[in-house]
């Protein structure tokens, strides 16, 4: 999923946009465990900080995701993803390929 970085502390400023994989759909389940995620399988842990030492915080989201919302993740264990922020939620439009 292509979408613009969120607004938190992190990319507060900066025009980011963001390619992450969608892991987990509408009606799955979101289970946090202290600074670890699971959904159908896991999903990894947040980390406490940066590299650059900024304190990070575990997304507060835990339950069934909603229609047109998605856990995204990237493929390093450092990226910065929706363990940090959450769903990303888009209103309903038909999905384009990006290949």
């Amino acid at each position: 999923m292509v979408f613009p970085a969120p607004e938190t502390p992190i990319t507060r400023g900066k025009n980011l946009t963001f390619l992450k994989r969608v892991e987990c759909v509408p009606g799955d389940r979101i289970i946090r465990k202290g600074r670890e995620f699971y959904c159908l399988h896991y999903l990894g842990k947040a980390l406490e900080k940066t590299r650059d030492g900024i304190p990070l915080s575990p997304s507060g989201f835990e339950g069934e995701i909603p229609e047109n919302c998605y856990w995204v993740r990237g493929d390093h264990p450092r990226s910065y993803d929706s363990r940090y922020f959450g769903l990303i939620c888009r209103p309903q439009r038909k999905a384009l390929p990006l290949w």
